[in-house]
């Protein structure tokens, strides 16, 4: 369960305690009952909650997506995990046993991380298929979301698509660093 912070958190001088003010007791009560009998450990995380990306740069995201897609004959899922390929930073690797890679793609895939082979890989005397996985833009903040939407726009130009003005993408940006 989330739980937004009220204050500022404090440590106590006295003891191992942290001292977190938050705005809905209620909340906080039914978090606590949830863990009362928990037979593992607890574990809070803190962080910064930070607001979404405008609704505007999914939206422009997707419409020049569905553009190309239309322009090179695919569909717009496959244009949308080419362009999070060429143009995220926000992968990692895995190895998977080569009888569990299309299980593992597809189980990825519903979570929006997409999976791609790189190639064989032996791993402790035991062979594997490393995968590269791709995180989706829902994920992205908005500095990630930027390099998506200049490259996804660089991509249409080349297919002379048309796309927003330089002052209009400039304008959506600005909105997107208020959002941060």
């Amino acid at each position: 369960m989330t739980l937004e912070v009220n204050g500022q958190i404090k440590l106590s001088e006295y003891e191992n305690v942290l001292i977190v003010p938050v705005k809905s007791r209620q909340k906080a009560a039914q978090a606590i009952e949830e863990v009362t009998e928990a037979k593992y450990p607890i574990v809070c995380d803190i962080k910064q909650k930070r607001p979404k990306r405008s609704l505007n740069a999914n939206a422009y995201c997707w419409t020049l997506i569905g553009e190309i897609a239309e322009k090179v004959n695919s569909s717009n899922q496959e244009v949308y995990e080419l362009m999070i390929r060429r143009y995220s930073k926000a992968y990692t690797y895995i190895i998977a046993k080569p009888e569990a890679v299309e299980q593992t793609k597809a189980t990825l895939k519903d979570a929006h991380v997409y999976a791609y082979e790189i190639g064989d890989k032996s791993v402790d005397g035991t062979n594997g298929i490393q995968l590269q996985l791709f995180f989706g833009s829902s994920t992205f903040d908005t500095k990630q979301m930027s390099r998506l939407i200049d490259g996804i726009v660089s991509e249409a130009k080349d297919l002379g698509i048309e796309t927003a003005t330089p002052e209009e993408l400039s304008r959506l940006k600005d909105e997107w660093k208020q959002e941060d």
